[in-house]
């Protein structure tokens, strides 16, 4: 049943956005942080009934699909390469906008297990048209401050980026992805991508979550 319901949810707003996206130039004037809260509750819905398939192809396929509809993995592949986005051709760049997202559907897979609830605290207009959206996760056993920074396409939306307790998930990508590209080339970080080996080369959303101040004050109450 939830998969069924996250299936049908994304097939209705992957429609729309392909539609929007394709056919109209971004004018971020019609959209409004309302309509981007309403964005991520959706989302967030999507994301509880994807906690709840027991069959894990099944869930790894309803992470992918909730993360190609609902993010933006063109901007936030050419925001992580920085400058060298625009030193690799159109093959590498489509090759590592999959790998990426694989990447990430890896990352937070375990994650999916533990979310009880997202609620919607705040939505806020900020530069170039984009939103902040305030969340908060609760989990089995704690709850983190989860903001998503949202893009809007005409009247439509999608994600580009989440920080976590204040910790931008983009910038510290950007940050080991450009180091490891600097130090050995573009091809080990692709290479690393594609053997999905990328534990002991970049940080995951679990080290995110370890050095946080938020996390931290959590850990000494419960102590």
């Amino acid at each position: 049943m939830a998969y069924s319901k996250a299936l049908k949810f994304l097939f209705t707003l992957s429609f729309v956005v392909i539609l929007t996206v394709n056919g109209a130039a971004r004018a971020s004037e019609s959209a409004s942080p309302q309509g981007a809260a309403e964005f991520v509750e959706m989302l967030s819905q999507v994301a509880i009934w994807t906690s709840e398939i027991g069959d894990r192809s099944k869930k790894k396929a309803a992470i992918r699909n909730l993360i190609d509809v609902g993010f933006n993995f063109e901007v936030i592949s050419q925001f992580v390469l920085g400058n060298i986005w625009y030193r690799t051709s159109a093959v590498q760049r489509a090759e590592f906008k999959d790998l990426f997202a694989e990447y990430a559907v890896d990352s937070y897979e375990s994650h999916f297990n533990r979310i009880s609830a997202i609620t919607v605290v705040a939505s806020n207009r900020v530069a170039h048209g984009d939103f902040l959206v305030q969340t908060t996760i609760d989990g089995a056993s704690d709850s983190a401050k989860v903001v998503w920074q949202v893009r809007a396409w005409d009247s439509e939306y999608q994600v580009i980026d989440i920080l976590i307790d204040g910790k931008s998930l983009a910038m510290i990508h950007r940050s080991e992805f450009t180091s490891v590209v600097q130090k050995e080339g573009l091809e080990k970080l692709m290479q690393a991508l594609r053997n999905r080996t990328p534990t002991n080369v970049f940080m995951r959303v679990e080290d995110v979550e370890r050095r946080s101040p938020h996390r931290q004050h959590q850990k000494s109450k419960r102590m």
